[in-house]
């Protein structure tokens, strides 16, 4: 597997990472952070799909790598909003997997492998967003960070499914 297949990563959200989120962000560190692990996650799962030889996982798993471009642009218009009442304080990054896409997946990562680490990030992701939107007093950008989380949880499920149906068949 090319590791240019799942590091694609934009250099304004490539200068935040979980090593040097701590304590003193704000809320534009939180956005960059945020848009970093949706970019990651659209480009493994394009390298997943390009590895995936049925065509019904191919169209899945590229519909979730659309997906995650639909949450950056979600994330992008939160940033343009401004912090509002946002309160970064309540964003706890120490539960979320320290490691980077590119640091765990190696160059000959088996599709079984990519799935996996896939499905733990999308669990992270919800539990991300899920601290964002309780960061929040707005009740509409609460909602809106409630939705991502969801629809987190949803590529989650979508994923195990995939996982199950081709690794564990009985």
């Amino acid at each position: 597997m090319n590791m240019t297949e799942f590091t694609n990563v934009s250099n304004s959200a490539s200068r935040v990472s979980s090593q040097n989120l701590n304590k003193n962000v704000d809320f534009y560190d939180i956005m960059d952070f945020a848009i970093l692990k949706e970019e990651e996650a659209h480009d493994v799962l394009l390298g997943l799909c390009n590895k995936m030889e049925n065509p019904d996982a191919k169209k899945a798993l590229s519909r979730l790598a659309s997906e995650e471009l639909e949450h950056i642009k979600v994330l992008q218009k939160l940033i343009a909003g401004g912090p509002g009442n946002f309160k970064a304080s309540k964003v706890k990054f120490e539960k979320y997997q320290e490691q980077e896409f590119s640091d765990v997946l190696k160059t000959d990562a088996t599709v079984k492998e990519v799935l996996e680490f896939t499905i733990a990030k999308e669990k992270d992701s919800y539990l991300f967003y899920n601290d964002m939107a309780r960061a929040y007093k707005d009740k509409e950008t609460k909602e809106t960070l409630v939705n991502l989380a969801n629809l987190e949880k949803a590529h989650q499920a979508r994923l195990e499914k995939i996982y199950f149906r081709y690794f564990q068949p009985n």
